[in-house]
C-alpha cells in the first residue's frame, strides 16, 4: 500500500511541476488546487507515450520508465528552477482543519480498499491483460480479437499497470490500495470547481469538503466512470468557467485542451456529455465576446477547439463497435439489459407520452430542501463578486436542467440516444454543477463575517457532516456498515485479496495461459479478472464482440443437462474447450463429465476439471 500510495503522489509531484511552469496562477489556489490540475498536467504529459503503447502493443514497462523519467526530470527542473520554496510553502498551505477532513477520508479509504465486486472485475481483468499481454485494446474475455470499445486506450488502466509493475505489486493489490487516492482526486475536483468559480479558498474548502463526504463511503470511486463524475467532470467545469472569465490566459485555454484530452482516455461518453453541456456555454460567451468586439474573443474561441480534443477517443468507440451479429435465437438478458430496466425506472413518463428524469434521483433524500439550496445559492452567486464566473456554472446547471426536466427535450434525448441508461448517467452532472456553485456562493457572502480560522473551521466541520448525510445510502455503504469495514481495518479487502490469489495459484497450476473455460458468466468473469483464461461470454463487459449473442447462447447449450453429447461435443470442440469449472449454477450440467475426467482441482466453492472428448 505504501509502495502504491508513493507511486500516486510522486505523479502529483511531477504534475505540480508542470502546472507551476505552465501555469503558475493556479498556486494561488492553494495545496488542493494544485493537485486537481497537476493530477490532469500528470496524466495530459503520459498520454502521448500511453497512446503509443496502445497502438502499436508495447509492454507495460514502456509506460512504467516513462512515469519514472517524468517524476526524475520534475526533480531536476524543479531544482534548476528553484521550485522547491513555493513547493513547500504550498505544503505550509495544506496544514488546515479542511485538509484534516480530507485526509481522514483518505485514511478511511486506506483501511477499507477499494471495492473487488461488481463492475471492478471488467477494470481488473484489462489491467491483468495489460500486465500479461502488453499494451492493446483487445477484449479480455474472448479468445478471438476483438475491440473492447467502451474503455479504448483508457489511461487509468495504463497507469495502474504501470504502477503493479513499478511497485512489484500484483494488479489486484494495486487496485484495492488505490482507493485512497481515488478520494484525494474526488477531493480535488471539487475543490478546483468551486475556486474557480468564486476565486477564494474557504468557499473551495467548503464545497470540497461536502462533495468528498457524500461520497465517503463509495468503495468503487476508483472506477473509470465514476473518476468522469468525482473528478474529471468537476474539473471541467471550473476549467471553463476559467477559459470563459474575463481574466482568461493562453494557460487556461491549454489547461482546458489537456483536460478534455485526459477526459476522452478516461471514458468517452462523459467527454460527450461534457461537449453537451459546456459546449452551448462555451459558444454563447464566444458570440458575446465577438458581439462586443473585446480583445480576447479569439482566445476564448479557442476553448471550442480545446474541448474537442479527446472527442477522436469517443468517436473511435463509436465507429468501432460492431453491431452484434444476429443469432438464432434471441440471447438471455445480461448486464446491460439490466442496467437499462434500471434506468427506465429513473424516468417518469407522462399522460402525454412524453418523458422527464425523476427528481429524487438527483436531489437525494429531501428533494425540497435540495431546491431551496439551489434557489439560495443561484441568488447567493449573482449578488456576490464573481457573478460572471458564477454565471457560467449556472449556464451549465441550466443546459443539464432542461435536458432532464422538460419533457420534450428530454424524451427527444432519449430518442437520439436509445438508451436511457446513458442519459441517466447524464444527471449524475446536474449534482456536478449543482455542488459546484451552491455551497461555496453561501460561503463566499458569510466569509468576510467570520474573521477567526477556527469558526471557518467549524463550519467545515459542520458541512462535511451535512455531506455525509445528504444522501439515503443502503447495505454496505451506510454509513454504519462502513464504519465497520474501518474499524476491521485492511481485513476485508485482504480477506478478498487472499482468496483472489490462492484461486490464481491453483489456475497456475492447472490452466495453459489463454485455456478457454466452460462455465456459468459470473463466475467466468472473475476468473479473467485473476488469471489469462477466456471464456465464451461474460454476464457484463465484450462490448466489442460481434458474435456475443452467439456464444451466449452456444454457452447456454453446453450448459443444460438435457443437451446430447453428440451436440455438447460439437460445441467442446469447435470452441476447443478442455476445462470446466463446476459451480453451484453449473453442477447440475456436470453428469457428462463420468468418464472423461483427465484432472481436476479444487477452486473456490467450486471444482475445476480438465476433461476429453474423444
Amino acid at each position: 500500500m505504501i509502495l502504491t500510495a508513493f507511486f500516486w503522489m510522486a505523479l502529483l509531484f511531477a504534475g505540480a511541476v508542470i502546472v507551476r511552469r505552465v501555469a503558475p496562477e493556479i498556486f494561488e489556489g492553494g495545496p488542493m488546487a494544485v493537485i486537481a490540475l497537476g493530477s490532469v498536467a500528470a496524466l495530459a504529459v503520459l498520454s502521448p507515450v500511453s497512446i503509443l503503447c496502445y497502438l502499436i502493443h508495447l509492454p507495460v514497462m514502456v509506460l512504467s520508465i516513462a512515469c519514472i523519467l517524468l517524476v526524475l526530470w520534475a526533480i531536476y527542473y524543479a531544482t534548476l528552477r528553484g521550485y522547491w520554496k513555493d513547493l513547500r510553502t504550498l505544503m505550509i498551505g495544506a496544514v488546515c482543519i479542511e485538509m484534516g477532513i480530507v485526509a481522514f477520508d483518505m485514511w478511511t479509504g486506506a483501511r477499507v480498499g477499494a471495492s473487488t465486486g461488481g463492475d471492478a472485475s471488467v477494470h481488473l481483468a484489462r489491467i491483468r491483460f495489460l500486465l500479461d499481454h502488453g499494451f492493446s485494446n483487445r477484449d479480455p474475455y474472448i479468445e478471438v480479437p476483438a475491440f473492447f470499445s467502451v474503455y479504448n486506450t483508457n489511461i487509468i488502466h495504463a497507469l495502474m499497470a504501470a504502477c503493479s509493475r513499478i511497485c512489484r505489486i500484483d494488479h489486484l493489490g494495486t487496485w484495492v490500495a488505490s482507493l485512497a487516492f481515488a478520494k484525494l482526486l474526488t477531493a480535488a475536483g471539487a475543490y478546483f470547481a468551486a475556486w474557480s468559480v468564486f476565486g477564494r479558498r474557504w468557499p473551495a474548502w467548503i464545497t470540497c469538503v461536502f462533495v468528498l463526504m457524500t461520497a465517503s463511503t463509495i468503495t468503487f470511486v476508483i472506477y473509470p466512470n465514476q473518476l468522469c463524475v468525482n473528478w474529471m467532470m468537476p474539473m471541467m467545469l471550473g476549467l471553463v468557467v476559467r477559459a470563459c472569465s474575463p481574466s482568461v490566459t493562453r494557460s487556461s485555454i491549454i489547461a482546458l485542451a489537456a483536460g478534455a484530452f485526459v477526459l476522452g482516455q478516461v471514458h468517452g461518453l462523459y467527454l460527450a456529455f461534457a461537449l453537451l453541456i459546456f459546449g452551448p456555454v462555451v459558444a454563447v460567451v464566444v458570440a458575446f465576446r465577438h458581439f462586443k468586439q473585446l480583445p480576447d474573443r479569439w482566445l476564448v474561441t479557442a476553448a471550442l477547439g480545446a474541448l474537442l480534443m479527446g472527442a477522436p477517443f469517443s468517436v473511435i468507440a463509436k465507429l468501432a463497435s460492431p453491431k452484434p451479429v444476429a443469432s438464432k435465437t434471441e440471447p438471455v438478458d445480461d448486464a446491460s439489459s439490466s442496467a437499462e430496466k434500471r434506468a427506465s425506472e429513473q424516468f417518469i413518463e407522462l399522460a402525454s407520452g412524453s418523458h422527464m428524469y425523476d427528481p429524487q434521483y438527483v436531489f437525494g433524500r429531501r428533494p425540497a430542501l435540495a431546491i431551496a439550496f439551489i434557489i439560495i445559492g443561484v441568488t447567493c452567486s449573482m449578488v456576490g463578486s464573481r457573478r460572471r464566473e458564477a454565471l457560467i456554472a449556472i449556464g451549465a446547471l441550466a443546459v443539464v436542467s432542461v435536458i432532464l426536466f422538460v419533457p420534450p427535450v428530454c424524451t427527444l434525448t432519449l430518442k437520439l440516444l436509445g438508451k436511457k441508461w446513458i442519459l441517466s448517467r447524464l444527471s449524475s452532472s446536474f449534482a456536478v454543477c449543482m455542488w459546484g456553485i451552491l455551497p461555496g456562493s453561501v460561503a463566499l457572502l458569510i466569509e468576510p463575517s467570520l474573521s477567526r480560522w477556527w469558526l471557518r473551521g467549524l463550519l467545515s466541520i459542520a458541512m462535511a457532516i451535512a455531506g455525509a448525510q445528504f444522501y439515503a445510502r443502503t447495505g454496505a455503504y451506510t454509513w454504519s456498515n462502513y464504519w465497520k469495514s474501518v474499524q476491521k481495518g485492511s481485513f476485508l479487502s485482504d480477506r478478498n485479496l487472499g482468496a483472489f490469489r490462492r484461486n490464481r495459484e491453483i489456475l497456475t497450476e492447472a490452466l495453459p495461459g489463454g485455456s478457454l473455460v466452460l462455465t456459468d458468466r459470473r463466475s467466468g468473469r472473475f476468473l479473467v479478472t485473476i488469471y489469462d483464461c477466456h471464456i465464451l461470454s461474460p454476464d457484463r463487459g465484450s462490448p466489442g464482440v460481434a458474435s456475443l449473442p452467439q456464444r451466449r447462447i452456444d454457452q447456454e447449450t453446453l450448459l443444460a443437462p438435457d443437451t446430447s453429447w453428440d451436440v455438447r461435443k460439437k460445441f467442446l470442440d469447435q470452441y476447443a474447450i478442455r476445462f470446466f469449472l463446476v459451480t453451484r449454477e453449473t453442477s447440475k450440467s456436470s453428469g457428462w463429465l463420468n468418464g472423461r475426467v483427465v484432472n481436476q482441482w479444487k477452486y473456490g466453492g467450486g471444482l475445476l476439471v480438465e476433461f476429453h472428448t474423444d
